[in-house]
């Protein structure tokens, strides 16, 4: 029996790879051949966020400083409070803890109101000029990862020891994880 677990996903990101690639080497053409502002590097009298004039390195720095922090801020609302919500309150296998009712509430005004805050600092910083696009980018990348790197060696183990250590739970039900429905090891 050949192992098929993961094919979909892995000819996905295969696909997804190469038109990413097709892209950029689209975008590298453009910028080599091109004067528009939005490929300046760089602070430069051009570059304009929500209306600031980003003329100087201290500016620059400091525009680059938020964007990291929000970046770090963007991933954790998607990637905690986000599966937070999925899990504990859209999950409807998932028995509900009235406890939680306040903080559902917190988490989904608050998350909201962030990501629309976020919407246009983000677009604004996009669209304004290459670097601000390439180093989101990077950041996004790197905190995404590190917060992965984080669920991988202490949320999926801690969940197997619980559910192992636990006598109530059933061994021959299965319990779902990351979208496929495993036997419990």
């Amino acid at each position: 029996m050949t192992n098929t677990k993961f094919t979909l996903e892995k000819k996905i990101l295969t696909i997804l790879s190469l038109w990413l690639s097709f892209i950029f080497v689209i975008i590298s053409i453009v910028a080599s051949e091109s004067n528009d502002k939005f490929y300046n590097i760089g602070p430069n009298e051009n570059l304009n966020i929500l209306g600031i004039k980003i003329n100087t390195y201290y500016k620059y720095f400091m525009v680059i400083l938020c964007s990291v922090i929000n970046s770090l801020l963007r991933s954790t609302n998607n990637i905690l409070l986000g599966n937070w919500l999925t899990n504990n309150v859209c999950d409807i296998k998932y028995k509900f803890n009235p406890e939680h009712k306040i903080l559902s509430y917190w988490i989904t005004t608050i998350s909201h109101i962030y990501t629309w805050v976020d919407w246009l600092i983000y677009y604004s910083l996009l669209l304004v000029q290459i670097d601000m696009f390439v180093i989101e980018l990077f950041c996004d990348i790197i905190i995404a990862n590190i917060l992965t790197s984080y669920y991988l060696s202490h949320i999926i183990p801690n969940f197997h020891k619980e559910i192992n250590s636990n006598p109530n739970i059933n061994r021959t039900e299965s319990i779902k994880i990351d979208g496929y429905i495993r036997l419990n090891d």
